[in-house]
C-alpha cells in the first residue's frame, strides 16, 4: 500500500482511510482523483463516473475509457490493482448508502 501511495503522491494514511470498509466519513476528493488519474494514466471522467454513477459522461468516451482503464488495471501489479479496485468498491458502496 505504501508503494501505491507513493506512486499516486499521497500519504499511506490516505490510502488506508479510503480502503477501510468501516469508514464511511471519508469521501474521495477531486484532488485525490486527479492524482490517481495522472499516476495510473486513467481518464478523470472515468474515475468520476466510477465514484458517482449519476455523473453524465459521453457514452462513446466512456466506452473507450472503460476499455483503456481495464487494460491498465489488468496490467498493473497485483498489489496496485487490488488497491485501485478496493478504493473504487469502497467508494461505490458509500454512494449507494447515501
Amino acid at each position: 500500500m505504501r508503494q501505491f501511495a507513493d506512486m499516486v503522491g499521497v500519504s499511506h494514511g490516505t490510502i488506508s482511510r479510503l480502503v477501510a470498509p468501516n469508514n464511511e466519513e471519508n469521501n474521495v476528493s477531486l484532488e485525490f482523483l486527479l492524482k490517481l488519474s495522472k499516476a495510473t494514466n486513467t481518464p478523470l471522467t472515468l474515475l468520476l463516473k466510477m465514484v458517482d454513477p449519476t455523473i453524465q459522461v459521453d457514452a462513446d468516451e466512456l466506452s473507450a475509457s472503460t476499455y483503456l482503464m481495464a487494460q491498465r488495471i489488468e496490467g498493473a501489479p497485483d498489489n496496485v490493482r487490488d488497491i485501485i479496485i478496493g478504493i473504487l468498491d469502497t467508494t461505490e458502496g458509500r454512494q449507494k448508502k447515501s
